[in-house]
């Protein structure tokens, strides 16, 4: 669990907690625009909520919101890409 506070007008502090799971799927070959890896697929499952905190020490839950993500590691290079809401893509790798 990982929880971020930050302070806001009038002593008000907007809190976000996130709690996160992750699970080895199994290996998969993945091409995309820089290239074919053979990667490490891992799922994600992450619950955030966020809610404000008044000085009165009264909180009010704003949002929840359950993500689900699928992560593709490459062995020596990371992630290579990524599947949720907001995909990401490797698009290109330059070794030294």
């Amino acid at each position: 669990m990982f929880q971020l506070e930050e302070c806001y007008a009038n002593g008000i502090k907007l809190i976000s907690t996130n709690n996160a799971s992750y699970r080895f799927e199994g290996y998969q070959t993945m091409t995309d625009p820089a290239g074919t890896f053979e990667t490490q697929k891992i799922l994600s499952d992450m619950l955030v909520e966020v809610g404000a905190l008044f000085p009165n020490g009264h909180f009010m839950p704003l949002t929840t919101t359950q993500i689900h993500t699928v992560f593709y590691y490459a062995e020596c290079l990371g992630m290579v890409m990524s599947e949720s809401d907001m995909d990401t893509v490797l698009v290109d790798v330059i070794m030294p």
